[in-house]
């Protein structure tokens, strides 16, 4: 479903913002509205639909690879055995970012910490777009579902962004 699409009947935006933001910190109820207010303030991004729409498609690599049992569980990103450009390129993004999310997130500034994301759109396509995720070296592979490990959890620390 194309992330915009849903805003067009409100119950249902409304049931799918909340539960996306629920699901990612139900225990700060004081912190809800304004994360809601973030999450509609991103959507109205150019960025939006392609983030989300690779935000879930992060979410189904990292959930199937989660059942193969060639897949190490929580491997950390080793930087050196990337081979492809655009991977390379997503993870020098994603450290740049890093910074940046977790100092607005400190700062309760969740519209600022996801704006800070948008700048990935562009390396996250390229990764989509040239990257083969399930290389058959099972190395490149947990490398490459670590690199996708790291990118989903700044994607998702305001609001689950692959519920919407």
């Amino acid at each position: 479903m194309n992330a915009r699409r849903w805003f067009s009947d409100p119950v249902v935006a409304v049931a799918l913002v909340v539960d996306a933001v629920l699901a990612v910190d139900a225990e700060r109820l004081d912190r809800v509205e304004p994360r809601l207010a973030a999450l509609a303030e991103f959507r109205r991004l150019p960025d939006f639909d392609a983030l989300a729409a690779a935000n879930k498609r992060i979410a189904n690599i990292l959930r199937k690879s989660a059942v193969d049992p060639d897949a190490p569980a929580g491997c950390p990103v080793a930087p050196e055995r990337f081979v492809e450009p655009a991977e390379i390129a997503l993870h020098r993004a994603l450290e740049a970012a890093t910074p940046v999310v977790e100092a607005n997130l400190a700062r309760l500034d969740f519209s600022a910490g996801l704006r800070s994301l948008a700048t990935l759109r562009a390396p996250v396509d390229a990764f989509f777009d040239t990257v083969m995720v399930n290389s058959p070296d099972p190395l490149l592979k947990s490398n490459r579902l670590a690199l996708l490990g790291g990118l989903a959890l700044q994607m998702n620390r305001v609001a689950d962004l692959s519920r919407l």
